[in-house]
């Protein structure tokens, strides 16, 4: 009986172990290896200084253009919008990009997701790489014990989500099989176009967002200004006064744009569809500095 206690006893400690060697391969590759995701570029960003930024989720990706801006206006700034971003995530970008950047302006996308406030299922993925460390833990912290095991259990968020952020990711990245961000400035567009031509419907409950005003403190405190603004919907059926409301500084481009050629989806458009959008987005935002 000791004898088999002994090797059971050895063989959790070899497990141990190769979780933990695991671990470290994985959240090495995803500190130093190729771009996979968002997340991994813009932790790589330190000292930026620029004109503006955009945050949001993919409707704000797929939408604003900053080589455009950059091209008509001469103002430097970044995308960095990621794909599925509720407000949580939304936060946490902001909060991790002022680690080691600023900016002059903060554009912030908001829409129909505006009364979530627990993390996005999908969203969070480009995040739980970096759960170890505090600052990103305790954003998710409050949303559920599964938190505390990611960042404490060694390889378990990559077990857990192996489809999303695992081995195939690894292995990529570490053949230098990235994203390239640089280039486009952080826009990823969106291809095809809609051909079901119907209304999108939604609704939004009447009370703030706890995660949209920390990023209003964030931005008073660093003198930064800041300006939320919702994208065109192909044929929006619902009410945004909530958004007025309770959003300081905010722009509703819901309704412009009702082509159905320029959008993929109802709530994402085309390249060609980005263009034009991001040509009135200079118009509305950047008319003072317009070459």
């Amino acid at each position: 009986m000791k004898n088999f206690v002994k090797y059971i006893f050895g063989l959790v400690l070899i497990l141990v172990a190769f979780m933990y060697l695991l671990d470290f391969i994985y959240s090495n590759v995803y500190q130093n290896g190729a771009y996979r995701n968002k997340v991994m570029w813009m932790n790589d960003l330190k000292s930026e200084s620029l004109d503006f930024v955009i945050f949001g989720s993919s409707r704000a990706n797929n939408y604003i253009v900053p080589n455009i801006i950059f091209d008509k206006t001469g103002q430097r700034g970044l995308n960095l919008a990621i794909q599925a971003s509720g407000p949580l995530e939304i936060e946490l970008a902001v909060r991790e990009f002022l680690k080691n950047n600023t900016a002059k302006r903060f554009f912030i996308q908001v829409d129909y997701s505006y009364n979530k406030e627990t993390p996005d299922k999908t969203g969070q993925l480009s995040w739980l790489p970096y759960i170890v460390n505090n600052n990103v833990y305790k954003v998710f912290k409050p949303y559920g014990k599964e938190y505390f095991f990611y960042k404490h259990i060694p390889f378990y968020r990559y077990q857990m989500f192996d489809s999303r952020i695992g081995y195939r990711n690894i292995i990529l990245s570490g053949l230098e099989k990235g994203l390239d961000y640089s280039p486009s400035r952080g826009y990823t567009e969106s291809t095809g176009k809609l051909k079901i031509d119907k209304p999108y419907k939604f609704s939004l409950k009447d009370k703030q967002n706890p995660h949209l005003i920390n990023i209003n403190e964030v931005c008073k405190a660093k003198k930064i200004e800041l300006i939320y603004f919702t994208s065109p919907i192909y044929k929006p059926e619902g009410n945004f006064d909530v958004l007025k409301k309770h959003l300081p500084n905010y722009y509703d481009f819901s309704n412009e744009l009702q082509n159905l050629e320029l959008y993929t989806n109802p709530v994402h458009l085309n390249k060609q569809g980005a263009s034009i959008f991001t040509e009135l987005f200079v118009e509305v935002f950047f008319s003072n500095n317009i070459n």
